[in-house]
């Protein structure tokens, strides 16, 4: 499950318990005040901009938690594969669509495999999608943003 913590109350667990909660990126708090800070797991996260900026990003930290990914792998392969752009957004010669450029063939493969229901045209069932495939290890389905997001991790 995914919790959000006003850093005033993050500051008051660091006063009485120091050894447990530490500050993100290793900031003195008061360059954290009126940040949104992020727990996934165990971790102490932030998102790239600070504080969620928008729906999206909101819903990738939902479903990144919700199956186990990290958020930047989700963020980074939408970047790669739409610019973060999901309506009307076509891509292989309009045989993909969406903030993850899926495929009608694709979609309706899993759909039956997973026994969903879901729309393609809908951000919120590709981002649903996207992390039930690549929780499963279905990151073929996006070979080429896969391959290079993974090399620039790597670096």
């Amino acid at each position: 499950m995914l919790k959000t913590i006003i850093v005033e109350v993050l500051a008051i667990s660091l006063f009485l318990f120091p050894a447990i909660v530490q500050s993100p990126s290793n900031l003195p708090l008061q360059e954290l005040e009126g940040t949104l800070i992020l727990i996934q797991g165990n971790s102490l996260v932030t998102s790239h901009s600070g504080a969620l900026q928008n729906d999206l990003e909101r819903q990738l930290w939902e479903v990144a938690d919700k199956y186990g990914l990290e958020y930047d792998l989700l963020y980074n392969l939408a970047v790669c594969e739409s610019g973060l752009i999901h309506e009307n957004r076509w891509g292989d010669k309009r045989l993909s669509y969406g903030l993850f450029q899926w495929q009608e063939k694709s979609w309706d493969l899993y759909n039956k495999k997973f026994g969903l229901n879901l729309d393609r045209y809908k951000l919120e069932d590709q981002t649903e999608m996207t992390a039930k495939v690549l929780a499963e290890g279905g990151e073929h389905n996006w070979r080429n943003c896969w391959r290079k997001f993974k090399v620039e991790s790597a670096k």
